[in-house]
């Protein structure tokens, strides 16, 4: 997956370059489901079989990874904006260095109760990925 993960800061991973965080770090959630916590108790359910994966990360945030098409990116967005999210950050679209079809959008949204960091990829290669603080979004 080539989604930026700008939700997991300071995490190490044992492959150089990657952004997720390492085993001794996470708590993965069960694959293929909604996580149903804290975290995403105010967010909108996504549409039936798109979630790839979640996992908490020591507590800090829980991540998301969405098997989403650039229409689903839009409807969730929207879907998140009806439930009250404000965008802090607008989307910036970007044509992924060496990869001109491919786009990436990246963009933050503050709830009563959880920030959203979310990037995803539209074009040729297609995913949604966000990350849920209980932070104040800056």
């Amino acid at each position: 997956m080539a989604v930026l993960w700008s939700g997991c800061q300071g995490a190490e991973s044992e492959e150089p370059g990657s952004s997720l965080p390492t085993q001794e770090e996470v708590i993965w959630l069960p694959e293929g489901e909604w996580p149903e916590n804290e975290w995403t108790a105010t967010l909108p359910d996504p549409p039936e079989g798109t979630v790839e994966r979640a996992w908490i990360t020591q507590g800090n945030y829980c991540a998301v990874s969405m098997n989403f098409t650039a229409q689903q990116s839009q409807d969730y967005l929207e879907r998140l904006k009806e439930a009250g999210f404000v965008p802090v950050v607008e989307d910036n679209p970007q044509p992924l260095q060496g990869q001109e079809d491919v786009i990436s959008h990246n963009l933050l949204l503050q709830g009563e109760q959880v920030a959203l960091s979310i990037s995803y990829l539209t074009g040729g290669e297609e995913s949604f990925g966000m990350s849920i603080s209980r932070e104040r979004a800056q």
